[in-house]
């Protein structure tokens, strides 16, 4: 175990690719963007690697979209997604006892992940999560809350997390290059939507293969 992680109280999970599998919803919206560019899916493989930064990224910096075209895009895939396709995931397989062991520990848990603000919490409801986690933080853009970076600082800032008793756990490089911006403790986990080589590139603390291991990593009892 690495040693600054013993005795971290805050935890701080991405969605995505750490805690849910995703991929089948954020697909079905994405194939109505495309429909409405009148562009051909470009498959399963494609949207995985999607699945992470916000849609506003994606479609710009990866799509190419600009301006007015841009912003339809956008719309598209949240009214799309917010039609009851952000409850089209499945957890991933051990998640709910990880939780109960951190808990159990004395771990404070929190989720800062690129979602829209509301449809993060309605999904951590529809998982049976609400009283496992102390706040869940998304995308708000009235709040000028609109990227990891910008969420995870909001949670750190807003509820004074030290940042030697924090950490971030994701499965993309975004969320693990945030929390080394933010001065905050990193782990990397390979069960998501980054690759192993992704994840090493952003140099994260530890990186695990399997949801037990994470466990391993912060579950002792805090002092």
């Amino acid at each position: 175990m690495t040693p600054g992680l013993i005795g971290t109280r805050n935890v701080i999970f991405d969605l995505d690719g750490t805690l849910v599998d995703s991929l089948p919803g954020i697909a079905e919206a994405y194939r109505d963007v495309f429909q409405y560019l009148g562009v051909e899916f470009p498959g399963m493989e494609r949207i995985k690697s999607f699945i992470g930064p916000n849609v506003q990224i994606i479609l710009n910096e990866v799509v190419g979209l600009k301006g007015k075209q841009l912003s339809e895009a956008v719309s598209v895939f949240r009214s799309s997604y917010g039609d009851g396709k952000y409850l089209n995931y499945r957890k991933y397989p051990g998640v709910d006892e990880m939780l109960k062991e951190l808990r159990d520990a004395g771990r404070k848990l929190f989720v800062a992940t690129s979602k829209m603000q509301t449809m993060a919490s309605d999904l951590i409801g529809h998982a049976g999560w609400s009283t496992d986690f102390f706040s869940v933080a998304g995308v708000n853009p009235e709040r000028n809350v609109n990227n990891k970076h910008d969420v995870l600082s909001h949670v750190l800032s807003y509820f004074n997390l030290e940042s030697k008793m924090t950490v971030m756990v994701g499965d993309r490089v975004g969320d693990l290059e945030s929390a080394r911006q933010l001065k905050i403790y990193s782990i990397g986990v390979l069960w998501g939507y980054g690759s192993r080589e992704e994840v090493s590139r952003a140099n994260p603390d530890v990186i695990v293969e399997q949801i037990a291991e994470l466990g391993g990593h912060l579950n002792r009892p805090c002092e």
